[in-house]
């Protein structure tokens, strides 16, 4: 499978034009109408700052030139916005979500309340790909990822919810035998670095550089990783830190890290709109003012085709029933 750089220079991105379907000829018309970008967390965070980019520029790629807002709508790891997309959404090309990097795997572990289905939905394309970070207060004893086992308690997580990959790299930590606790219902990233510095829980996991700002801020320790951002070079990878079948499915938890911040739309839209989108989509991606906002806030500009996630997709729903297991039996009890 091949995926295209996770960090593309805009000089690059020149070269993209061929991977994406050619822009139909006057087909499709948004005069008058409200583009609706839905994003699935609170205000505040990595994929509420790209959902409210894309809505401030993809407009003027759309033909019609129609105002694009964006929305959030949060809930269980992204759930609740992707149900809505999948059975509220109008059908017409003005709904786009800022889906959870884990839509396709939050689907094919059974996650509770999931009504979507992933290979229904159409993929515009992500502008990033992203690692992983596992962290912990800057006065913690946990320094490494072998510290949990020595601190002699459970270490607490904070998270979101059961479709947040935040979530399930705890679980992953959890199921490998770490004594850890998981403590749900922080939505967004700042409520769980609150919870940190509050004293309320040891730690959380969230995405490279989005975390950054917080991180340097407040000295979190970044005591594992999963992914392979250049800046972390050097700290343990769960791929590497895990045996046996916990170290396939944390290459299969690593996979949509790939995917980064995916915007998809409404099942059942016709697939001349979907292809007008999608160009749109990488048109602003290659836009210089989205561009210099995006290197501004300190994210590296970066581009994954929607073919490239369906195949992503196609590889997550179909991952080996023994590795869905190991998340499964830890449900039931």
């Amino acid at each position: 499978m091949k995926i295209i750089s996770k960090y593309v220079t805009p000089a690059v991105f020149a070269g993209l034009t061929g991977l994406t379907m050619a822009l139909p000829a006057q087909a499709v018309d948004f005069s008058g109408k409200t583009i609706e970008i839905a994003i699935r967390s609170t205000p505040g965070g990595g994929y509420d700052f790209h959902g409210r980019l894309m809505a401030r520029h993809i407009g003027k790629y759309l033909p019609g030139n129609p105002e694009v807002i964006a929305v959030n709508r949060p809930g269980a790891g992204g759930v609740v916005g992707a149900n809505w997309l999948y059975t509220q959404a109008p059908r017409d090309g003005t709904a786009i979500y800022v889906a959870a990097r884990e839509l396709a795997l939050a689907e094919r572990l059974g996650g509770k309340g999931i009504r979507y289905k992933s290979a229904e939905m159409p993929v515009l394309g992500s502008p990033v790909s992203d690692s992983r970070v596992l962290m912990s207060a800057k006065d913690s004893s946990v320094k490494t990822l072998e510290d949990i086992k020595s601190l002699g308690r459970e270490f607490i997580f904070s998270t979101s919810g059961i479709g947040a990959g935040s979530t399930q790299v705890q679980q992953l930590l959890k199921d490998a035998g770490y004594p850890v606790k998981i403590v749900t219902g922080y939505e967004g990233s700042g409520d769980q670095a609150l919870a940190i510095l509050r004293g309320e829980v040891d730690g959380m996991s969230g995405t490279y550089p989005s975390q950054k700002d917080v991180i340097d801020k407040e000295g979190f320790i970044i005591f594992a990783k999963l992914g392979n951002h250049p800046d972390l070079k050097g700290v343990p990878d769960l791929r590497d830190a895990m045996q046996g079948e916990y170290r396939t499915l944390a290459k299969i938890l690593a996979t949509p890290l790939l995917a980064g911040r995916p915007f998809i739309t409404a099942p059942g839209t016709p697939p001349d709109v979907v292809a007008v989108l999608r160009e749109a989509f990488r048109k602003t991606v290659q836009d210089p003012d989205y561009v210099k906002e995006l290197t501004q806030a300190g994210e590296e500009v970066g581009y994954t085709s929607p073919e490239e996630l369906e195949d992503l997709y196609k590889e997550i729903l179909g991952a080996p029933d023994e590795i869905v297991s190991l998340f499964a039996k830890k449900k039931k009890k």
